[in-house]
């Protein structure tokens, strides 16, 4: 039972502004939209934990993903972030 989440805009300043206020200024200082999205993603990752897809990418099915999850949890993995 997985719940996904769309974010918004709103919904990403809303979570800075409430939890982050100090990154506000550098988020507003990004020229580009989609430099906002990639260090949103971080954000919410963090205050919220979970699992993080690209709208691009996916599982086969559900059970790849708890898979997936259990065996970063047998290595002791606690994220996993693009390097």
């Amino acid at each position: 039972n997985w719940t996904t989440i769309l974010w918004t805009d709103a919904m990403i300043r809303t979570l800075l502004e409430n939890h982050y206020p100090h990154f506000i200024p550098v988020f507003d200082s990004y020229r580009y939209d989609i430099q906002r999205v990639d260090a949103s993603r971080y954000f919410i990752i963090y205050h919220y934990g979970g699992v993080y897809l690209d709208l691009d990418i996916g599982c086969q099915k559900s059970r790849d993903l708890t898979d997936l999850i259990h065996s970063m949890e047998e290595d002791g993995v606690g994220a996993m972030l693009p390097m």
